[in-house]
C-alpha cells in the first residue's frame, strides 16, 4: 500500500470540484495523507465531508520548515505512516510545498527546477535554453522600465506578475499613456513585461514517466486566454488523436525536449504556446506541472476515452500508466459568462443540455444570487459546459450556440450587499 502526501490548499467549490482529488480518494491502493494550511481557503462543506474519514495535517505556513517537518514526522510516526511519494498540483505556494516534501525525503523536484518552474524570466532562460524561442522579455519594478523595453522592442507588449497565473493581472500595453496608467500595480507586484505574439496560441498536456513523454494531449483555444479574460469565447478544445489541427512538427519530440531541458521525471504536463497555420515557426510560452485549471484534463480523457485522473496519479507513484484509448473525437470546455450583480433570469442546465453535442453542463450559480466585482482572468465564469464533436470547428460551433441561448441577467444591488 502506497502513501502518499497530497498538497489539499485550494478550495474546492461546488462549480467545479478538484476532480483529480476525488481520483485520488477512490485509490484503493493508496494511503493519502492531505497537507492543509493553517488559515487557508475554507473548503466547501461537501468536500469537507468527502475528505473527513483521511489523514489530514494542518501545516503553519509562517512557522520554521524544519520545524514543520519534525513535527510531521512525529505525527507520521504516531500513526505508523510511512509517506513514500508526494504530489502537488497547485502553483502559488509550490516552492515552499516542495521543500516540505525535500525535506521529508519523498520530493523529486530539485530547488532550481521548482523555481524556473514559477517564476517565468527564469522559465523563459530555461525554454531557451533548451533550444526554443519565446517572447523577449525583462523584469520590471517602475514605468521607466517599462518604457525602456518598449523602446527597444516596440508596443504592443505584455506586462504580468513574474509568478502569476489565469491572465489575472496582465495587461496588453499598447501605447505610453497605457503604460503610465499602469504604474501602481509595478510598486505592488513583482512584475515582467515580453513582446506580444501575434500567432495563434494553442495549449498542450503531457503524461510523463520516468522522465520520457508518454504522450501529447494538444486543445485548442477558440480564443487566447487574454482576450477570453476581456470577454472573448473562453474555451478549450481537445483534439483527441486528431494531431493535424496543430501546426507543429513532432509534437511529442518538441515536448520531451522541454521535459528534458526541466529535468522532469514524472507527472501531468501543461504549457501554452504560439505558432501561425503554416507551422513556419514556433514560440513557447509557460509551462507548469500540474493539472491544469478548468476541465482541461477532463476534456482529453473524454476525447479519447480514457481516464485520466488514474493514469495522472500512477505517474506520481512512480508507475507507467496504461494508456489504453477507446474513443477518437474532439471535446470542449465553454466557461459561462459572469456578470456582477443579483441574478435576475437564468438558463436551466436542462436548457443548456438540449443543444447539439452537450455532454456535461455546471452551473456554480443560482436565480438570486448576488455575484460580486471579480479581477478580469480568464477562469472567471458562472459555469461550465462540456462539447463534444468530430472535429474542432464542430465543437467551436456547438458551443457558439450555447453561447447565444445562454441567459444570465442580473440587476444592479447595494454596495452593502456584497460584504
Amino acid at each position: 500500500m502506497r502513501c502518499l502526501i497530497y498538497v489539499d490548499d485550494r478550495r474546492c467549490s461546488a462549480l467545479k470540484p478538484c476532480s483529480l482529488n476525488y481520483a485520488l480518494f477512490r485509490r484503493t491502493d493508496i494511503v493519502p495523507i492531505l497537507l492543509r494550511p493553517i488559515g487557508g481557503d475554507e473548503f466547501g462543506p461537501e468536500y469537507l465531508e468527502a475528505t473527513a474519514h483521511l489523514h489530514r495535517f494542518d501545516v503553519d505556513l509562517k512557522a520554521d520548515l524544519i520545524s514543520e517537518t519534525n513535527r510531521f514526522r512525529a505525527w507520521c510516526a504516531e500513526r505508523k505512516l510511512e509517506p513514500d511519494t508526494f504530489c502537488c498540483m497547485t502553483e502559488p505556494r509550490q516552492e515552499y510545498w516542495q521543500a516540505f516534501a525535500r525535506q521529508i525525503g519523498v520530493g523529486r523536484l530539485p530547488a532550481d527546477v521548482v523555481r524556473a518552474l514559477r517564476h517565468k524570466p527564469t522559465m523563459k532562460e530555461w525554454i531557451r535554453r533548451a533550444d526554443f524561442a519565446t517572447a523577449a522579455y525583462a523584469e520590471v519594478s517602475v514605468t521607466d522600465d517599462v518604457l525602456h523595453f518598449a523602446r527597444r522592442h516596440g508596443y504592443p507588449i505584455v506586462l504580468k506578475p513574474v509568478d502569476g497565473g489565469g491572465s489575472e493581472d496582465t495587461f496588453v500595453l499598447r501605447c505610453t499613456t497605457d503604460v503610465l496608467d499602469h504604474a501602481d500595480i509595478l510598486s505592488s507586484e513583482q512584475m515582467m513585461v515580453e513582446t506580444f505574439i501575434a500567432d495563434r496560441e494553442y495549449e498542450c498536456c503531457a503524461l510523463i514517466a520516468q522522465g520520457k513523454v508518454l504522450d501529447v494531449y494538444p486543445s485548442i483555444v477558440p480564443a487566447s486566454m487574454l482576450e477570453a479574460a476581456n470577454g472573448a469565447m473562453n474555451a478549450d478544445i481537445s483534439v483527441g488523436g486528431q494531431l493535424h489541427w496543430i501546426p507543429v512538427n513532432d509534437l511529442r519530440s518538441v515536448i520531451q525536449r522541454l521535459v528534458s531541458g526541466f529535468r522532469l521525471t514524472e507527472g501531468y504536463l501543461h504549457l501554452e504556446l504560439f505558432a501561425p497555420s503554416d507551422g513556419s515557426r514556433l514560440h513557447i510560452s509557460e509551462l507548469a506541472l500540474r493539472y491544469p485549471g478548468c476541465e482541461v484534463a477532463k476534456n482529453h480523457g473524454l476525447a479519447l476515452g480514457f481516464d485520466i485522473a488514474r493514469a495522472t496519479i500512477d505517474t506520481y507513484l512512480g508507475l507507467v500508466p496504461d494508456l489504453r484509448y477507446t474513443r477518437n473525437r474532439c471535446v470542449g470546455d465553454l466557461m459561462l459568462p459572469y456578470k456582477p450583480g443579483r441574478i435576475r433570469r437564468l438558463s436551466t442546465p436542462d436548457s443548456l443540455r438540449a443543444n447539439p453535442g452537450v455532454i456535461e453542463v455546471h452551473l456554480g450559480v443560482s436565480k438570486g444570487d448576488v455575484l460580486p466585482e471579480v479581477p478580469k482572468a480568464s477562469f472567471v465564469s458562472s459555469g461550465w459546459v462540456l462539447v463534444e464533436g468530430v472535429d474542432p470547428p464542430e465543437v467551436e460551433q456547438r458551443m457558439r450556440q450555447v453561447l447565444d441561448q445562454y441567459v444570465l441577467e442580473t440587476e444592479p444591488v447595494r454596495e452593502a450587499a456584497f460584504a
